[in-house]
């Protein structure tokens, strides 16, 4: 249990952190090819981890797996993590990262459409004060960035629906959390790839 509450906060520093390293890198890169270089480095990192978890699961790689992977690395990376990027370079990178945070909101909402997960008394609760929150930090009577906070919800949205998209297949498959964001950050950066070559944006 104290392994787990040190990752949770060393993660919590590493992501607090992401806003503000995109902002600065932004103006070195074009968003797309941020998040290509961010996803395919993270992702081919992650390989030798991901194959140790499937060899001791005994779960092996299967084709259909191929575009279930594109999918949900379409949804997670080019969608979501677009929109964010594009968020954070429009607007307040603590105003974004804020708005961003939201989305576990998001994926109780798509949990209990797609997974028919119980939506507890506590969940309720929660997003009840977090919608509200959400609401003062937004402030909708003064906006002072429409497109800024609209891309920053889209992104949060986006990526609640990843998540459950990849904790579905995971239950089906067997793959874990790990295994599912390697091959998702891969599948995702591929397609970025596809769009920079499309749009001549260079690689």
């Amino acid at each position: 249990m104290k392994k787990a509450y040190i990752y949770v906060l060393i993660s919590t520093f590493l992501f607090s952190s992401m806003e503000i390293s995109l902002k600065l890198a932004g103006s070195q890169f074009n968003g797309v090819q941020l998040n290509f270089l961010r996803f395919l480095i993270g992702g081919l990192a992650l390989v030798p981890l991901a194959v140790h978890n499937m060899k001791q699961r005994h779960v092996t790689f299967q084709k259909q797996d191929i575009g279930t992977f594109l999918l949900t690395g379409f949804v997670g990376v080019v969608v979501s993590m677009t929109f964010f990027q594009i968020a954070v370079e429009v607007d307040a990178a603590s105003t974004v990262a804020v708005l961003f945070s939201s989305n576990p909101i998001f994926a109780l909402i798509f949990g209990y459409i797609i997974l028919h997960e119980t939506l507890t008394r506590s969940n309720l609760i929660a997003v009840v004060v977090s919608v509200i929150g959400l609401l003062v930090i937004v402030n909708p009577a003064h906006l002072t960035n429409p497109l800024g906070i609209s891309l920053a919800l889209i992104a949060a949205l986006t990526f609640g629906l990843f998540a459950i998209m990849q904790r579905q297949v995971g239950m089906k498959r067997g793959y874990d959390g790990l295994t599912m964001n390697t091959f998702s950050f891969i599948a995702g950066a591929l397609e970025l790839m596809v769009i920079m070559i499309l749009s001549h944006i260079q690689v």
